[in-house]
């Protein structure tokens, strides 16, 4: 895991259980990040408890809540057959 995922990881999991972090390094998107949880009440109370916290330096703004439901489903269907997300380390 790059540094950035496991200080997003660190930071993020004490709120609830993470399915996946995605951070991108073009250009146009350096100094983003997605962090998908698996429960949208969850998300929803990350947004509300970290804006503006300072992450490297930086208040983090810009956050919205969403569900992306095939890849949920995907990743519960996995689990269900017993499978370790290979996604989530500590």
């Amino acid at each position: 895991m790059a540094e950035l995922k496991r200080s997003l990881y660190a930071l993020f999991s004490q709120y609830g259980r993470i399915f996946d972090i995605v951070d991108l390094k073009t250009a146009k998107l350096r100094g983003q990040a997605w962090v998908m949880f698996s429960e949208v009440p969850v998300a929803s109370n990350v947004v509300r408890q970290t804006q503006n916290f300072p992450f490297y330096d930086k208040p983090m703004a810009g956050f919205q809540a969403c569900k992306n439901k095939r890849k949920v489903f995907k990743i519960k269907k996995e689990n269900e057959k017993g499978k370790e997300d290979p996604r989530i380390t500590s």
